[in-house]
């Protein structure tokens, strides 16, 4: 009877630390979903093995170690509201670009794709001056959300990275 009275707590104890890291959890309000089951490292490798004709990529994302400066480049939204990001743009400077953000809040989506249609915009503008042959590639480029992750594709083939992303967004509900 003594030693069950000492696993006991020891069992409780690991449980609420267990139930501490697997755990989404929600807020008072209901809103804000603070966990994924999308591994956005193997996303963006996912994304971007999508074609054999994709240029070679630099990325810069959630994973870097001044991650919070580096996603000033995309947006100018908060980086404590932003669980996870990545942005891939092609080395060669053409238009080839990729980004995923996963925003912590559902309320902040709307924003972040809003952020994204400006950097969209921005960029179509730097290819306006610097490489006018893909302006036509940038203006076709893609924003939407789907639950609390927002993706913007910039490339003449979108729709096979944009079907690749809706499938790991699919296998993650």
């Amino acid at each position: 009877m003594r030693k069950a009275g000492r696993i006991a707590p020891l069992l409780l104890a690991g449980c609420m630390i267990l139930g501490m890291f697997t755990a989404c959890g929600k807020d008072d309000k209901e809103k804000k979903t603070v966990c994924s089951s999308v591994d956005i490292v193997q996303l963006q490798k996912d994304m971007l093995n999508t074609q054999d004709e994709l240029p070679d990529m630099t990325t810069i994302s959630s994973q870097d170690e001044n991650a919070e400066e580096l996603f000033a480049t995309l947006s100018d939204m908060e980086y404590d509201k932003i669980q996870d990001y990545f942005y891939s743009y092609a080395s060669d400077g053409k238009a080839s670009e990729v980004a995923v953000v996963f925003v912590k809040d559902k309320e902040d989506v709307d924003t972040m794709v809003e952020n994204l249609k400006e950097f969209k915009e921005s960029r179509k503008k730097t290819y306006e001056n610097y490489a006018p042959d893909q302006v036509e590639i940038a203006e076709q480029a893609v924003v939407f959300a789907k639950g609390n992750y927002v993706c913007y594709i910039m490339n003449e083939k979108f729709s096979h990275i944009k079907a690749t992303f809706e499938k790991a967004m699919e296998e993650s509900e």
